[in-house]
């Protein structure tokens, strides 16, 4: 358990609630160490072995002791509306044995409906093995048994369908370091799975599965024309999802995923260019930037929010703003490398948004810094942003050796059979090399052709730097129009 990391996560209002229960069992030099780790999370030990007068084996026991109270406080909390329900499951067997025959019948069909109604297949197998007993010597004792074995059949789809969720998510991860046509191959295969087991159930929670991933893969991926399943429209897939959400408000689950709901219809609105609505979604999900970068989401993508932030304040000129964020609070945020999607993006939008404030030494450090916590080096997609982003950082910055030296590396490295379809990278490095040597005369014409042919190749699966305006970034749009 990293404690350190634990305690600064919590909320004010848990923080407080741990100290106080400190404080009842007058647990002083716990309650020290404690205070240390919150004033500083960097190095807590040093701070509190100069406060206070204990030896190597005395810290090492109090540790402990703060860790076993954490978890203690940790188990404590967790709860929600559907912990009584499960409770009452967990003690069916008790009911039968400890009541009249009429009772129990009684009390498990009242249990059957409510787990009916919360479709909680794990609690209904046991009310209907129980409810089986029950009915030993009767007429019912048949039909319970074939209800037990439906609900077997259903919480192993329930099983699959949740696992499928998170094998999409980890394959996106893939695609989107790589862009191998493999894995959009089992992407495809994992939306088709997803929807033959919702079609086998009336299931509000499969078809929240399956729309969940079907819904992202419109708004995020290129889907093959092949895919062997129908296709809903993204705006019909999210007005049911919004409707279940609705329907069962007190379900854990679905208010788990509320954030992620929220960043689709987000999504979907900017897709569908409703700029007016994604604003007001834009804030709440904001707010939440760090829940999304740090939480868990049934392992779904959140780290595209940093991309749709990046473009909300190029589209409203605010990217002084958007800097004052990253050198804040949004630059402070834990995430770290074992995803390395996010981690991926998270330095990406960093360096994008010191690149457009024009600090592009700060942009190119972040990329170096990158470049030595996670290996790209199989990973092309990945590898040919960060590298290409780091050239131009070098082209701005007008250092002609750590330029050229990454262009000669970089036209080394395309020559590979494995990088043949990335045509619009080798046109990148031509620009980069009119920019940094170019005659005067026709230095102008020729990145204007350059930039011409990236524009048009730049598209699809293959599309590098999206975040990135050549005209812009050498002022070809004033050109343009100083010429008009």
């Amino acid at each position: 358990m990293n404690l350190y990391k634990i305690i600064n996560q919590l909320t004010d209002e848990e923080y407080n609630e741990l100290h106080s229960s400190l404080v009842a069992t007058q647990a002083l030099k716990t309650i020290s160490f404690l205070e240390c780790i919150k004033e500083d999370p960097i190095s807590p030990d040093k701070l509190f072995l100069e406060r206070e007068d204990v030896n190597a084996a005395a810290f090492y026991v109090l540790k402990s002791r703060l860790a076993d109270r954490i978890e203690d406080f940790l188990l404590q909390r967790l709860g929600g509306d559907t912990l009584a329900l499960t409770h009452r499951v967990l003690t069916v067997s008790d009911l039968v044995f400890d009541s009249t025959r009429e009772i129990a019948e009684a009390a498990l069909g009242k249990l059957e409906k409510e787990l009916i109604k919360n479709d909680f297949p794990y609690g209904l197998m046991l009310v209907y093995k129980e409810l089986q007993n029950v009915h030993n010597f009767g007429e019912e004792h048949a039909y319970y048994k074939r209800r037990y074995q439906q609900q077997v059949a259903y919480a192993v789809a329930m099983d699959k369908a949740e696992d499928l969720v998170r094998e999409f998510f980890k394959v996106f991860d893939e695609y989107e370091l790589k862009r191998r046509d493999r894995d959009l191959t089992t992407l495809t295969r994992i939306m088709e799975k997803l929807s033959n087991l919702s079609d086998l159930y009336d299931s509000h929670r499969l078809y929240f599965c399956k729309g969940i991933v079907h819904l992202f893969a419109l708004l995020f991926i290129e889907i093959p024309d092949t895919i062997r399943c129908d296709l809903e429209p993204a705006e019909d897939i999210m007005e049911k999802l919004v409707k279940i959400q609705d329907d069962f408000k007190d379900d854990p689950t679905y208010r788990r995923l509320d954030l992620i709901v929220n960043f689709l219809r987000y999504s979907l609105d900017e897709n569908k260019g409703r700029q007016d609505n994604s604003h007001l979604r834009y804030g709440i999900l904001d707010d939440a930037i760090e829940k999304l970068l740090t939480g868990f989401h049934f392992n779904i993508n959140a780290s595209l929010f940093l991309f749709a932030k990046l473009r909300h304040h190029i589209r409203n000129k605010s990217i002084s703003q958007l800097r004052k964020q990253v050198d804040g609070y949004v630059g402070k945020i834990p995430v770290d490398t074992y995803r390395v999607t996010y981690f991926l993006n998270y330095n990406l939008f960093k360096a994008y948004a010191l690149f457009l404030d024009g600090d592009y030494h700060a942009a190119s450090r972040v990329l170096f810094d990158l470049q030595n916590e996670v290996n790209l080096r199989n990973d092309r997609r990945a590898m040919l942003n960060v590298k290409l982003l780091q050239i131009i950082c070098y082209v701005k910055m007008e250092d002609f050796d750590l330029a050229n030296a990454a262009i000669l590396a970089m036209q080394r490295k395309l020559r590979q059979t494995t990088f043949e379809k990335w045509e619009n990278a080798k046109t990148f490095l031509r620009i980069m090399n009119v920019a940094l040597g170019g005659r005067p005369k026709t230095m102008e014409k020729n990145l204007r052709s350059s930039i011409d042919k990236w524009n048009e190749e730049n598209k699809g699966a293959v599309a590098l730097l999206e975040y990135l305006d050549l005209d812009v970034v050498f002022n070809m749009k004033t050109k343009v129009l100083q010429h008009s």
